[in-house]
């Protein structure tokens, strides 16, 4: 096919469908070419617009980015992302043969601006500081890459080729996008969860709600909230919990008199059954009664709040 006037200097799903026909065309998110000759390369290609994976079964291309000029040779498979500028791209000879997927944004959003080989993937995939892998997983990411190699290396199959590379994109996917299926969270995204239960602790404290509910609101297992609060509290969700409601009782009991706001009154405010369910909770937690704690001296009482609520934490 000779580049039509209409492929203009950027390249998406669309313009990549109308530029090499219709061929593996899956749908809006992905699309794959299985033979690209070099005579078929977009030469006046300068901005991908969409997650580009080009693969080099025969010979080899070449292309401009950040000022340098990067080779590609036989095998290597070739990572160009959304916004990425590229420029001058051209096979090196008329026996370039190669294949291409072309995927949306949205579907491997994480990815870089950066070009990798098949090495450097599982480079990223170890090396990253933002994914989260067992041993387990590692191993086995190891063994199915091996094999992917052994298979590039040894087959020259275009229908084949194109196989290994959907596998690559289903395990790029698979680590990826563990944010959004399991719970192996991104740091960013533990840390955003905490702040959630940090606010809806703030808003729920005193209603005295089950773990459980917290878990629906945050939309997470109850195991992996009590990893994220140990991750950045250091204690489990209940006891941050108790932690913060004893700080809001103890702040009620110095700021009012016991004629002004009674035990009773300050049980009825917190949603305890009685003056001595709360007196038992307030026991517990600082080892002296609220009667005790109103008549202590105010640095007395500041020490016992940020000892027992661990005042760096919240």
């Amino acid at each position: 096919m000779t580049e039509s006037a209409n492929f203009r200097n950027v390249i998406s799903i669309p313009q990549a469908k109308h530029y090499f026909g219709r061929g593996n065309y899956i749908n809006d998110a992905l699309y794959l070419v299985d033979k690209i000759k070099g005579s078929n390369l977009p030469q006046n290609f300068k901005q991908a617009k969409c997650i580009v994976i080009l693969f080099c079964e025969k010979g080899g291309f070449k292309y401009d980015s950040k000022g340098s000029t990067i080779y590609a040779s036989q095998n290597d498979l070739v990572f160009f992302t959304d916004g990425q500028d590229i420029s001058h791209l051209q096979a090196l000879s008329d026996s370039y043969l190669g294949q291409a997927i072309f995927i949306s944004t949205n579907t491997l959003s994480c990815i870089e601006n950066r070009e990798y080989n098949e090495n450097c993937l599982l480079h990223r995939i170890r090396k990253t500081n933002k994914i989260k892998l067992s041993q387990q997983e590692m191993d086995t990411f190891n063994d199915i890459f091996t094999l992917i190699s052994e298979g590039i290396s040894s087959h020259t199959n275009g229908h084949q080729i194109i196989a290994y590379i959907k596998l690559i994109i289903a395990i790029i996917n698979l680590v990826f996008s563990k944010d959004l299926s399991s719970d192996c969270h991104t740091l960013d995204y533990e840390e955003l969860k905490y702040q959630q239960f940090i606010n809806l602790v703030e808003e729920k404290l005193i209603l005295k709600i089950p773990i459980s509910e917290y878990c629906q609101e945050l939309e997470i297992s109850k195991t992996h909230l009590s990893h994220i609060v140990h991750l950045f509290a250091g204690i489990t969700p209940q006891k941050y919990i108790h932690k913060k409601l004893i700080n809001r009782i103890c702040i009620v009991a110095e700021t009012t008199s016991a004629e002004a706001m009674p035990i009773y009154k300050i049980a009825e405010r917190f949603h305890f059954r009685s003056a001595s369910e709360l007196s038992r909770f307030v026991k517990r937690e600082i080892k002296i009664s609220l009667s005790t704690y109103r008549c202590l001296e105010s640095v007395e009482q500041q020490y016992i709040i940020h000892h027992t609520t661990l005042d760096q934490i919240v």
